[in-house]
């Protein structure tokens, strides 16, 4: 399955606190087949992020406006960058895809606990997941 920077920039948030993927993980009640395909899932996302973020970082420190020591400058918690170059180098990165060595996970309706996500917030995650109804013969 392959996954560009871009959808991992926006499912990072879904990793944290309250986040989509991190709700799901932390469920007591998911179905173990399910919980343990998430983790595999969530391993190979992690050794992406890892890399994803060690470049954007380059990227952030080698445009980013700096002090008179020469440390990237902070405004309200972004760093500030003006230089143009910036934007068009961090648009390649967000257009690289990576491999996943995992298929996409494949969702019974059954194992998912009621109302523990919306519709909307599993949607962030269509590409990994796959939904199927139950079979007798499944």
């Amino acid at each position: 399955m392959k996954i560009s920077n871009n959808k991992l920039e926006l499912i990072t948030q879904s990793f944290e606190g309250n986040g989509t993927f991190n709700t799901l993980m932390t469920s007591k009640d998911l179905a173990v087949r399910l919980s343990f395909q998430l983790a595999k899932l969530a391993k190979e996302l992690s050794s992406l992020f890892e890399v994803y973020f060690a470049e954007k970082n380059k990227l952030i420190k080698k445009y980013a406006d700096k002090d008179k020591d020469g440390n990237p400058i902070e405004e309200k918690g972004q760093y500030k960058i003006t230089d143009k170059k910036f934007m068009e180098e961090f648009q390649i990165l967000l257009k690289q895809e990576s491999n996943l060595n995992i298929e996409k996970v494949i969702v019974y309706p059954n194992e998912l606990p009621a109302g523990l996500l919306s519709p909307n917030e599993l949607l962030q995650f269509e590409d990994m997941l796959e939904f199927k109804e139950m079979t007798n013969d499944g």
